[in-house]
């Protein structure tokens, strides 16, 4: 019995802006029994002890997503049907081949491309960012991977919304082949009969025969989704190129893939070979199961939502703890550095620690030393490398509260103190009390130089005007914006005449 493709809907999560599977997409998902706390346990463990993750998927991964597999027992392709996927050498020899290929994908391409990751996709990507997974290689040609946002990524098999010219290999957007299919085929019109695996649907031989495929238009050549069909072979760069991260990793996870198609397989052997551990979760039995260490049968996304919150709180856990071993760390270093008083002497026993047993007249003697060498100035800390520092004006600050109090005080934008001289503002009004002094608010009248203090401009007077007769040399200068005070009967004198005493201001 087929399964009309209009039946999968989708629920969108605004707050990932991607999607979780509504129930009706678990139509392809093979029956299985609830992963166990014991399996997940050991899962988890795997993923936690595992450095370098290498990450094989197959299409048992994009079922939740509402896209059937091959092999699948009872929601398979060949379950379901027997019909069978088109053949690579039969795509390139029979026009009526590719016809039919390119009228069945036309019709499912707009469900097809909808789709959107589910909660495995999208804890693997997780994984990703916490650095955990080394390299992942897909064997879907969904694209699901790149829209959950993974980057360390091979599409082993091609991907679907590619399309290659195979006589100038030019590659272009599926996307702008559907619009070209729907200008040619204006007055066309097909109903669905079922989907299937690689994105096409079911259709009747007379529904295709007035189909019209477009040509490459650049050189009018053959057209091809850029996707490995069966009967075809892996280009060799990409194979050595996974080897390479395959030799890189330090374990091999397996998920929602039988290992059926040797392409997948090959790197099943070379990490069997290499002694590097391999994990399989799958529904139903794998063609690696007696390579494998851990075996899992279960539902991918229920396994990975709680393998992937315990690798993320064990991975918060162990940033904490080494945080503070590396503030512990400093703290001793500082110490070490710090001399513990004037001609004292910090000894350590053979393994490092600080004794406080030693001999008295050895301290006496290593003190009296020390001060006689003039070991007086204890030594500089070492600034440790991961100091945080300010983008403004260059300051290091060992722990990040420090930067942002340092930020909030020093160049937030509110700034409440304002010079009333040069209507300059300031974060602080030690800041300003300190810029009015660069303001001269005494000025002397024989030179016209500018003091900020009356003791600067009597040693002035002092120095340069001793002959400057009484009551002269001496005048406050009136600020901008600010009420000039009125000349005091009492104004001060430079200095007395024949005495070489200062006389004290009269305001």
């Amino acid at each position: 019995m087929l399964l009309p493709w209009r039946s999968v809907r989708w629920l969108v999560d605004p707050r990932w802006f991607s999607s979780a599977v509504s129930v009706s997409s678990l139509c392809f998902v093979p029956a299985s029994v609830p992963i166990s706390l014991e399996a997940l346990e050991q899962l988890q463990s795997f993923v936690t002890q595992t450095k370098r993750l290498f990450v094989i998927t197959g299409a048992g991964l994009s079922t939740e997503s509402g896209i059937p597999d091959y092999r699948s027992e009872g929601v398979g392709l060949y379950a379901r049907t027997d019909r069978r996927p088109i053949q690579h050498a039969e795509f390139l020899r029979s026009f009526k081949a590719r016809q039919r290929y390119w009228a069945r994908n036309y019709v499912g391409w707009p469900q097809f491309s909808s789709h959107r990751p589910n909660l495995a996709h999208l804890a693997l990507r997780s994984w990703e960012a916490l650095g955990k997974v080394h390299w992942l290689v897909t064997q879907n040609v969904d694209a699901l991977h790149s829209k959950a946002g993974h980057q360390q990524l091979t599409e082993l098999h091609g991907c679907a919304h590619r399309v290659v010219c195979l006589d100038c290999g030019s590659v272009s957007d599926r996307e702008t082949l559907q619009a070209r299919f729907a200008a040619l085929n204006h007055g066309w019109a097909a109903e669905a009969t079922g989907v299937a695996p690689d994105g096409d649907v079911f259709l009747s031989d007379e529904q295709v025969q007035q189909f019209q495929v477009p040509s490459c238009e650049g050189c009018r050549g053959m057209l091809k989704p850029e996707v490995t069909f069966f009967g075809d072979t892996v280009p060799r760069k990409t194979v050595n190129f996974v080897h390479q991260r395959l030799a890189e990793s330090d374990g091999v996870l397996v998920v929602g893939s039988s290992l059926q198609v040797y392409s997948a397989y090959r790197f099943i052997l070379a990490a069997s070979e290499n002694k590097i551990p391999i994990a399989i979760l799958n529904i139903g039995p794998t063609r690696a199961d007696h390579l494998s260490s851990l075996r899992i049968s279960a539902r991918c996304g229920e396994s990975f939502t709680g393998a992937s919150h315990r690798v993320k709180l064990l991975r918060c856990l162990s940033k904490h703890v080494a945080h503070k071993r590396r503030e512990s760390t400093k703290r001793k270093e500082k110490m070490d550095a710090v001399p513990i008083g004037v001609g004292a002497v910090r000894l350590q026993d053979a393994f490092g620690n600080c004794t406080t047993n030693a001999d008295s007249s050895q301290l006496a003697k290593l003190g009296a030393q020390a001060v006689q060498q003039g070991e007086t100035q204890s030594p500089k800390p070492q600034v440790p490398k991961d100091v945080f520092r300010c983008n403004e004006c260059g300051r290091s600050f060992l722990e990040l509260a420090a930067l942002v109090r340092h930020q909030q005080r020093d160049h937030a934008l509110r700034k409440p103190h304002r010079c009333y001289v040069c209507g300059q503002e300031f974060a602080l009004l030690s800041s300003l009390q300190l810029h009015k002094r660069s303001h001269a608010t005494l000025q002397c009248q024989l030179c016209q130089r500018g003091f900020s203090c009356t003791a600067s401009l009597t040693k002035h007077i002092l120095q340069q005007h001793t002959a400057v007769p009484e009551n002269q040399g001496l005048e406050r200068v009136p600020l901008s914006g600010r009420l000039s005070l009125p000349p005091t009967p009492q104004t001060p004198s430079g200095v007395e005449k024949g005495t070489g005493q200062v006389l004290e201001a009269g305001w």
